[in-house]
């Protein structure tokens, strides 16, 4: 995960921009999810920039009274 990270700042990502499809939660409210679509830019070969664009998902839970992402996925 780290290495993908890594990877992500390295390409110069910028215009980012998330589109919420919405929050959920448990009955308890112990956990969470949200979901949405991104669009952005970075660096393709040669520097030449690429607009690449998908969709995500966070699961959240609580812990303690603060939230942890405990589960991404990005497409």
């Amino acid at each position: 995960m780290r290495a993908a990270y890594d990877n992500a700042v390295k390409a110069n990502n910028r215009n980012l921009s998330f589109k919420s499809g919405g929050v959920n939660f448990s009955n308890d409210h112990t956990m969470a999810w949200d979901h949405g679509t991104y669009t952005g830019t970075s660096d393709g070969p040669g520097g030449k920039p690429v607009t690449h664009s998908g969709s995500f998902m966070n699961v959240w839970k609580n812990v303690g009274g603060k939230w942890f992402i405990v589960a991404e996925i990005g497409t």
